[in-house]
Formats: C-alpha cells, sequence, structure tokens
C-alpha cells in the first residue's frame, strides 16, 4: 500500500516539475518575441502560458489537498488480540490510547485553511503577464479587468469581500499592492511614475518572477 501511496505522490510532483519546465521554455519565446518587437506572437504565447498556469494550479490542488488526507486513507494497523499486562507502559492499552488522541488531534477534514486571504505576491505574476499583453502599459483598473476570469481560482470568500472604504472587493486592493508596491520596489515596474500608471522597465526581472 504504501508504494502505492509513494508512486502517486512523486507523480504529482513529476507534473507539476513538467508543466513548469514548458512554462520556462514558453518564456523564453515570449522574451525573443518581445524583443524582435513582435507583441501579437507574444501575446498568443502568453495564452498558452496561461492555461498552463491554470492546469498546473489544479495539478497542486490536488497535490495539496493528497498531501493532507493520505495519512487518513492509509488502513489500521492490526490489533495484537493478546490481552497486555496491566500498568505497563508501550502496551497496546498504552498504544490504542495514543492513537486514539492522537487521531483526536488529526482532524484533517476540519482543518481550517491556512491562508484566508491572496496574497500581493500570489498576485504578481497574474499582473506581470496582464501588462506583457497589454504590451507593457496599463492602469491598475485596466489590469484587475484583464486577470479577473483567471484569477477566480485562487479568490477566497474573503478576498471577494466588499470594503466599506470605497465599495470595491478586498483583492483589488491586494493587487493594488502588487503592483504599485512590491513590483516597483523589486524594479519591475517603473518608480517614477503617478500611482495609477504602471509600466513594465525590466523584462528580464518579469520573466525571472513568471519563472520561480
Amino acid at each position: 500500500m504504501m508504494t502505492e501511496l509513494t508512486h502517486l505522490s512523486r507523480a504529482l510532483q513529476s507534473a507539476d516539475n513538467a508543466i513548469t519546465g514548458m512554462q520556462e521554455k514558453w518564456y523564453t519565446c515570449c522574451m525573443n518575441a518581445l524583443r524582435d518587437h513582435d507583441p501579437d506572437t507574444a501575446r498568443r504565447i502568453l495564452e498558452r502560458v496561461d492555461a498552463l498556469e491554470n492546469f498546473r494550479h489544479q495539478v497542486k490542488q490536488v497535490r495539496d489537498a493528497w498531501r493532507s488526507h493520505k495519512k487518513t486513507l492509509l488502513p489500521p494497523e492490526p490489533v495484537s488480540d493478546s490481552e497486555p499486562e496491566p500498568g505497563r507502559p508501550g502496551t497496546s492499552v498504552h498504544r490504542g490510547n495514543d492513537r486514539k488522541t492522537a487521531g483526536q488531534k488529526r482532524n484533517f477534514f476540519g482543518k481550517v485553511p491556512k491562508g484566508t486571504y491572496t496574497t500581493p505576491e500570489e498576485f504578481e505574476p497574474y499582473v506581470i503577464r496582464a501588462l506583457i499583453a497589454l504590451e507593457g502599459s496599463s492602469g491598475p483598473l485596466k489590469v484587475i479587468a484583464k486577470i479577473e476570469p483567471e484569477v477566480q481560482s485562487i479568490l477566497t470568500d474573503n478576498d471577494k469581500e466588499l470594503l466599506k472604504s470605497n465599495g470595491e472587493p478586498r483583492w483589488y486592493n491586494t493587487v493594488r499592492t502588487a503592483g504599485g508596491v512590491n513590483l516597483k520596489k523589486k524594479g519591475i515596474l517603473r518608480r517614477d511614475l503617478p500611482r495609477g500608471r504602471w509600466v513594465l522597465h525590466s523584462w528580464d526581472a518579469a520573466f525571472n518572477l513568471l519563472k520561480q
């Protein structure tokens, strides 16, 4: 049984690695197209990259779910029918109690998710791909509209919550932090422009982030 479980874990990891390798090759093709001043080809390539990214996200979800639940799928260990000596630590009585206690602590199916919000770092690749598709320059709202269909799979209920301050979903502000703060600090976007204008500054840095 453990052999089959190990093979499944390795297969999921191999699929993730293979998709990442294909993405890196497409990013290189996209960079070459942009250097050749061929934005139409670059946009078509990015469509394939986006499709791969969506598939990779699905593989990652399956892999994470498998890591969380695989222990609950293992068959129980056989319990000895022999009567244990009472009061001795390490006998089947104590082991049985330990197993019960451990089982109560490992409530996988009722566990609270690790993150209740999508982080700015998670939005950074989406912002970069949107800007590349928009020929390297755009405003935050146009970028948000561009990535909205793509990010639906990663948005949480808290991301979609409307803020009292402006009536917008919370994730809009997170995207603004990703582009207007993080990517400018990293030198990927120009820092000398008004807050409402995002322009790619370092294409190499942008593609390096996408490869991560």
